[in-house]
């Protein structure tokens, strides 16, 4: 199973170069008593099923899960509700207290307008963890998937806000993962697409000719330093390791 990442929009686009035969199914986040807005191609993937490195074939049905925009129109009602609740202390603090914004975007674009969210305090910024991988450092064009707290709590310019983002893997860690689960004899093995020149051959090759019968799982380029890279479009991949020197077919 390749790993699947980026927005929505562009991953349906490009659908075939994953080589299943059907159409996954794309489904929202849930967030306890917060509507979403409809999905849009610019919606970001978060979650994956079957997840990265699970076996499977041309057949199996890929679910995508995209991040939740909250539609603040259908959320003032919840808020209003709970602020009934809220106790004398914090009622005496109403003039210095805020319902906490909705963040996402590029950790770049909001690192950059942090000023304009209220807040005196500088995010304290993580990565999301996955298993077994490593992720690249972080960078401008990194997507927020995750806050601390959530939309829509009460909070004050004094907040401490934590963001999370979404872990660009390091390919090199792929590699070191998949020749590990085939030394474990639990191999991870995909299944081509069928050739568009109708030829039964599972080989493909680079433009020099060298096979990339060789290459890890899920890899659509070699960069110049050595390593893989698992990116859907040529455009930008390999971009921290020296450029593309190869692109599957």
């Amino acid at each position: 199973m390749p790993y699947i990442i980026g927005h929505i929009g562009n991953i349906m686009l490009n659908w075939n170069t994953y080589g299943f035969s059907k159409t996954p199914i794309v489904q929202q986040e849930t967030l306890t008593d917060i509507k979403c807005l409809p999905i849009s191609d610019a919606d970001f993937v978060v979650k994956q099923d079957p997840i990265y490195g699970a076996q499977v074939t041309r057949d199996t049905q890929v679910t995508l899960t995209t991040l939740c925009n909250p539609d603040t129109r259908a959320t003032t009602t919840n808020l209003n509700n709970n602020s009934s609740n809220t106790s004398t202390q914090s009622q005496s603090s109403t003039s210095t207290s805020f319902k906490m914004p909705g963040i996402n975007g590029h950790i770049g674009d909001v690192l950059g307008n942090w000023n304009s969210y209220g807040f005196t305090n500088s995010p304290v910024i993580r990565q999301d963890v996955i298993s077994n991988f490593k992720c690249l450092p972080q960078s401008n064009t990194d997507f927020i998937i995750n806050q601390d707290p959530l939309y829509g709590s009460s909070v004050t310019k004094d907040t401490q806000v934590t963001l999370t983002i979404i872990c660009n893997i390091d390919s090199s860690s792929l590699i070191n993962s998949t020749n590990n689960t085939t030394s474990s004899g639990n191999s991870i093995t995909t299944t081509n697409s069928p050739s568009t020149s109708g030829s039964s051959s599972n080989q493909s090759t680079t433009s020099s000719g060298s096979s990339t019968d060789t290459w890890p799982a899920g890899a659509t380029g070699k960069c110049n330093d050595g390593t893989y890279t698992s990116a859907i479009n040529h455009q930008g991949a390999c971009s921290k390791h020296g450029g593309v020197a190869y692109w599957k077919p």
